[in-house]
């Protein structure tokens, strides 16, 4: 699993600062994992080519990528082959827009202290 986070997310309150400290330390952990990278987007970077529009790309060995889109009263997959290659490509802009994922992990346990 290959994960792109905004930095903003990390930031935004989502529960209460022991809740928030928990989501910190459980992506910490599971991006020690061997099968995960995690990568933020730094707020000071601005804004990236996906700002606003969360997506998740599914690559299969025997099939093309597969798109899956939500919005708040749907969620939808895309299928089309040159619709899937747009998000493969904007994903792999954002991989190399993020922070590498020691330094993602580096900012998300600076937040974590920051909670306190």
């Amino acid at each position: 699993m290959w994960a792109i986070v905004d930095e903003a997310a990390l930031h935004r309150e989502a529960g209460s600062p022991a809740v928030m400290r928990q989501q910190g330390k459980h992506l910490l952990a599971i991006g020690h994992r061997p099968n995960v990278v995690i990568q933020v987007i730094r707020n000071a970077d601005g804004i990236c080519c996906a700002f606003g529009r969360a997506f998740m790309l599914l690559s299969f060995r025997n099939q093309g990528d597969l798109v899956y889109l939500e919005d708040i009263a749907s969620a939808r997959y895309l299928r089309d082959r040159d619709e899937a290659a747009k998000y493969s490509l904007a994903f792999d802009h954002l991989r190399a827009s993020a922070l590498a994922d020691d330094k993602s992990a580096a900012l998300i346990e600076v937040l974590l202290h920051d909670k306190r």
